[in-house]
């Protein structure tokens, strides 16, 4: 494989899979929770992200709009009773 400096791999690439998992405790049943992630792999010239999962507990319908600045962006509500 050669890589040219100014540009991605021309005759193959490698795939990688990253995890991030966070976890919020709160002191009281939560009923409502509202969200915005700014958490994702970027494109560019050297990488495209193929996929991205976001999954909750309790479980909700995150949507994925651009930011001002053209960030993906997330928004997460959570909506069932929760204290984690």
């Amino acid at each position: 494989m050669q890589a040219d400096m100014g540009g991605p791999l021309r005759d193959g690439g490698a795939v990688a899979s990253y995890a991030y998992a966070a976890r919020y405790h709160y002191t009281e049943v939560v009923v409502q929770n509202d969200n915005f992630l700014r958490l994702s792999a970027c494109a560019d010239a050297y990488q495209t992200p193929l996929r991205t999962d976001l999954m909750t507990t309790p479980s909700s319908r995150p949507v994925q709009f651009k930011d001002a600045y053209g960030n993906p962006t997330y928004r997460v509500r959570v909506t069932a009773p929760h204290q984690e």
